[in-house]
């Protein structure tokens, strides 16, 4: 995995490729976090917050 996620560059700094896969990553991440708080207060520990 690459780690320009964490350079703190905007996506705008990114090229082609790059920034299609921030925003793959990007998607992938916000579906899991989604699904890890659904399930949590399905199994009654409330939100996870970051």
């Amino acid at each position: 995995m690459v780690d320009f996620i964490h350079t703190g560059d905007s996506v705008e700094h990114l090229n082609d490729a790059d920034r299609e896969r921030y925003e793959k990553v990007s998607q992938f991440t916000d579906h899991f976090l989604d699904h890890l708080m659904a399930h949590a207060q399905q199994v009654g520990h409330g939100d996870i917050t970051a």
